[in-house]
């Protein structure tokens, strides 16, 4: 059995997390949070925001195989990409600050049998610029999808040949080392995977909204007797999902936390909660 080289990092920040109990909101100054922890308690699932009334970063990271390297990266990584960004307007350079920051990070990741997605979106007056490694979407929407981010896993054609060419292909939905995605924090025994993350830079509309999600707003279970095998939802079925929620409310707030009971709900088989670990960030922009 591989072992973690990986210790988590301990520091005050903590509090500013949103803390890990089912169904928890943070209020925050602008976009809201909500998280339900999942059949893998504690979660593995960590978010944060930093908000202000110039720039905003909207973070989520998506533990497997333990919450050491979510935690980790959720500690260090906002911060020092707030701290990089906050005085900058053009958007390709915070776009160049976000892909150095993510290798920087993962540069300080000793694991080789756990890891995290990352996706990471800078807010400023202009654009939306998010950096994201793994299959934790950010989605733009109104009345309709506007934009997305494309996910790395086996429904990408791009990262299917190239974890084939690292000879650590997909099969059914994981790759021959059993992960479920080709780009993310840690993970360093699996070939093939990175860390550089992939850059969606998207003019800022007026009266839109941000999602930043989980996986888990993306998979629907499958009528099979196996309910943790699931397929995926389409970028407009997940948009379609938060418009009902948002429309059955009357604000924000209230949105996010029936978006996130709804989805677990679709998960509930016999009084059973069988799904993953679920994070929602809903920004009106």
């Amino acid at each position: 059995m591989t072992r973690c080289q990986f210790k988590p990092h301990r520091c005050g920040r903590r509090a500013r997390h949103a803390k890990y109990c089912n169904h928890h909101i943070r209020l925050l100054h602008g976009p809201f949070a909500a998280e339900h922890d999942g059949y893998k308690s504690p979660t593995e699932d960590r978010h944060q925001i930093i908000h202000t009334a110039d720039i905003s970063v909207l973070c989520v990271f998506d533990g497997h195989g333990g919450q050491a390297v979510s935690d980790f990266v959720n500690r260090i990584l906002p911060g020092r990409i707030y701290d990089r960004v906050k005085s900058q307007t053009d958007a390709d350079v915070i776009a160049r600050i976000l892909q150095e920051e993510f290798l920087k990070m993962n540069a300080e990741i000793y694991a080789k049998c756990t890891g995290c997605t990352g996706t990471v979106s800078v807010v400023s007056p202009t654009h939306i610029i998010t950096c994201h490694v793994g299959d934790s979407p950010a989605i733009l929407f109104q009345s309709t999808l506007l934009q997305s981010t494309t996910d790395h896993n086996c429904s990408n054609a791009a990262e299917i040949e190239r974890m084939r060419i690292a000879n650590n292909p997909f099969t059914n939905h994981y790759t021959a080392s059993l992960l479920a995605v080709s780009r993310s924090f840690g993970d360093k025994g699996h070939p093939g995977v990175i860390a550089e993350g992939q850059i969606s830079i998207w003019q800022r509309p007026k009266n839109a909204y941000l999602a930043v999600l989980s996986d888990s707003f993306t998979e629907a279970l499958k009528d099979e007797p196996h309910l943790h095998i699931s397929a995926y939802l389409t970028r407009e079925d997940i948009v379609e999902e938060l418009l009902e929620s948002l429309r059955a409310t009357t604000t924000l707030k209230e949105a996010v936390q029936r978006a996130v009971n709804r989805r677990v709900e679709k998960f509930h088989i016999n009084g059973k909660y069988c799904g993953d670990n679920t994070t929602l960030i809903l920004y009106k922009i």
